[in-house]
C-alpha cells in the first residue's frame, strides 16, 4: 500500500482521514458561500441607502414648500446624518443653513 492509501485509512474518533478532508472542504466551501452572501447583503444596504437619499430630499423640500420648516429640518438633519458622502447631504446641509437650523 503506498503511504497515502495507509494515512487516508486511518480512523480517528470514528471519522477516516479521508471523510474528515471531505468534511473540511465542505465546511470551507460554505463558508466561503456565507462570505459572500454577506457581502452582497452589504452592498444591497449601500445601494439602497444611497438611493434613498433624493426621495428624502425631495420629501424634505415638500415640507418647506408647505411652510413646515421644522419637519423640513428634522429631515434635513436626517439626510446629512444618514447620507453624509452624498450630493443630497451637501443640498441638505445648505438647506438648512438657508432655514437657519445648521
Amino acid at each position: 500500500m503506498s503511504p497515502s492509501l495507509v494515512a487516508d485509512s486511518i480512523i480517528l474518533d470514528g471519522m477516516s482521514v479521508a471523510d474528515w478532508k471531505a468534511q473540511q472542504e465542505t465546511a470551507e466551501q460554505e463558508a466561503k458561500k456565507v462570505a459572500e452572501t454577506k457581502a452582497a447583503v452589504e452592498k444591497r444596504k449601500a445601494d439602497v441607502a444611497k438611493n434613498a437619499a433624493p426621495g428624502k430630499l425631495r420629501f424634505a423640500k415638500v415640507f418647506l414648500e408647505k411652510g413646515d420648516k421644522k419637519k423640513a429640518a428634522e429631515r434635513l438633519r436626517e439626510i446629512v446624518a444618514d447620507h453624509p458622502d452624498t450630493p443630497e447631504a451637501k443640498e441638505a446641509a445648505e438647506l438648512l443653513e438657508g432655514i437657519g437650523e445648521d
